[in-house]
C-alpha cells in the first residue's frame, strides 16, 4: 500500500473531514451566524427551476454521488463473497435491519406523544433510521478486532439501514420547490433506459452512466418534484459490476484488485466523497447553541437512534435466531448489545433528513442536534480503547480474570 493510499483509508475510516467540518460549521454558526447563513443561501446561478445555492449543490449534487456510492455497495454485497450471497444466512441480519429501523421510528412517536404532544413533529420519525458505516466499523474493529465476524454483521446492518434511508426519502419527501409533477418521471424512466442500453452494448467507462443517464435521471426528479440526491441510485446498478464483493475497507493489490467499472467508480469518486463530507457537514450541521439549543426533541432523536437500535436489532436477531434463523458464524448473542449500540452512530443521513424535514424551521437546531450528539459514542468508544491500552487496561483485565476465578472457585464448592 502506498502512502498516499494509506492517508485515505485513515481519512475514510475516521470520517476526519466530516468531524472537522461539523467543528467549522458550528463555529461558524455561533461566531458569525449572519455570514455563515449567507454564504450557505446565496443564489450563485440558475439552471432552469434549480436555484444553485452552496447549500442546494451540496444537498442536492454531491449527495447524489454519496447515495450512488452507497448503492455501489449494495450491489456488490449481492455478488459472490457478498453479505447478502447467500439469502439464508443473511436473514437474521435483514430481519434485525428491518426491526432496527422500525423500532426507532416508533420509539420516536411514542416520545413525541408522550413528551411534546405534537404530532406534527411526527414527520421526523425517519431521522433516527440511519446508520453511519465508517463510524460502526470503527468501533466494531476497535472492540471485536480486525477480522471478526460481527463486523460483517454490522456492516450489512449499515448497508441495508442506508438503503432503507433512500427509500423513504424517495416516498415520503419530494422536492420543496414545487409538487410532484407526474409527466416528467417519464424522464427519469428514460435515465433508466439510457442506463440500460449502454449496459447491453457493454460500455465499459462509469463515466458515461453517470455522464448521460445520471445527468437525466437528475433533471428529471427536480422536475418531476422528486429530491434529486437519488438520482444516481437508480442509475449505478447498471454500471458493470466486479465478479466478486472484496467488502468494505479492503486493501486493494495489483493481484486481488477487481478492475470492473463499478469497483473503478468507487475507488475514483471515494477520495471525491471522503472529503466532501467536510462541505457536507459544513452545509448541514451549523447549530446555534442557545440556552433553548438542547431541547426534548434533541433528546428524543438521540434516545430513538441509539436506544431504538439497540433495542430493535439486539430483540430481532435474538428472536430471530430462536425462530431457526441463525446467527451468521462467530457471531453470538453477547455480541448483539455492542451491535445495537454502534448501529445507533449515524451523522450524515440521519442529518440530511433533519435538514431536509425541519430546515427553516424553529425546530431545526434541535432537530440537528440529535444525530451530532451520537459522536459521543464513537469518542467513549475510542477512550475506552486508548485505556485499554494502558497500565489502567491492564490492571483491568487483570481484576477480571481474579474475580472470574473466585467465581468459579466458589462455584466448584
Amino acid at each position: 500500500m502506498t502512502r498516499r493510499q494509506a492517508t485515505m483509508q485513515v481519512i475514510s475510516e475516521y470520517s476526519l473531514p466530516l468531524i472537522l467540518g461539523i467543528a467549522v460549521a458550528m463555529f461558524l454558526a455561533n461566531w458569525a451566524p449572519v455570514a455563515y447563513e449567507s454564504f450557505l443561501n446565496t443564489p450563485l446561478f440558475h439552471i432552469g427551476p434549480f436555484e444553485a445555492t452552496f447549500k442546494r449543490l451540496i444537498n442536492e449534487v454531491f449527495m447524489a454521488f454519496f447515495f450512488g456510492l452507497a448503492t455501489k455497495e449494495l450491489v456488490e454485497a449481492m455478488l459472490p463473497g457478498g453479505c447478502l450471497e447467500n439469502p439464508k444466512r443473511a436473514l437474521n441480519p435483514i430481519l434485525a435491519t428491518i426491526v432496527g429501523a422500525v423500532i426507532p421510528a416508533l420509539l420516536y412517536v411514542g416520545l413525541v406523544f408522550l413528551f411534546l404532544e405534537n404530532t406534527a413533529l411526527w414527520k421526523g420519525l425517519s431521522i433516527p433510521i440511519a446508520t453511519d458505516i465508517a463510524f460502526a466499523w470503527l468501533g466494531a474493529r476497535l472492540l471485536f478486532g480486525p477480522g471478526h465476524p460481527a463486523i460483517q454483521f454490522l456492516l450489512l446492518l449499515a448497508i441495508l439501514d442506508d438503503a432503507i434511508g433512500m427509500i423513504v426519502l424517495a416516498l415520503f419527501y419530494p422536492h420543496p420547490t414545487h409538487g410532484f409533477v407526474l409527466p416528467w418521471v417519464g424522464l427519469i424512466v428514460v435515465a433508466v433506459a439510457i442506463a440500460y442500453a449502454l449496459r447491453k452494448k457493454g460500455v465499459q467507462g462509469w463515466g458515461w452512466y453517470i455522464g448521460s443517464a445520471g445527468v437525466v435521471s437528475w433533471f428529471g426528479m427536480v422536475e418531476a418534484g422528486l429530491h434529486p440526491a437519488l438520482s444516481l441510485a437508480i442509475i449505478v446498478p447498471f454500471i458493470p459490476w466486479p465478479k466478486r464483493d472484496l467488502g468494505l475497507y479492503t486493501e486493494s493489490t495489483e493481484e486481488n484488485e477487481e478492475r470492473s467499472p463499478l469497483s473503478c467508480f468507487a475507488t475514483q469518486i471515494s477520495p471525491f466523497i471522503e472529503y466532501g463530507l467536510f462541505f457536507f457537514a459544513l452545509a448541514n450541521a451549523g447549530v446555534a447553541i442557545t440556552a433553548n439549543s438542547f431541547t426534548a426533541l434533541t433528546a428524543i432523536i438521540f434516545v430513538s437512534l441509539v436506544g431504538g437500535k439497540l433495542i430493535g436489532i439486539s430483540l430481532a436477531a435474538i428472536m430471530g435466531h430462536a425462530a431457526g434463523l441463525s446467527y451468521p458464524q462467530g457471531v453470538r448473542t453477547r455480541h448483539l448489545p455492542i451491535l445495537g449500540l454502534l448501529a445507533g452512530i449515524d451523522i450524515t443521513v440521519s442529518l440530511f433528513l433533519a435538514d431536509r424535514i425541519f430546515g427553516g424551521t424553529p425546530y431545526e437546531d434541535a432537530a440537528k442536534l440529535g444525530p451530532i450528539l451520537t459522536l459521543l459514542i464513537p469518542l467513549v468508544l475510542l477512550l475506552f480503547y486508548a485505556l485499554r491500552k494502558t497500565v489502567l487496561g491492564e490492571r483491568f483485565a487483570s481484576w477480571s480474570t481474579l474475580i472470574r476465578r473466585r467465581t468459579q472457585k466458589s462455584k466448584s464448592y
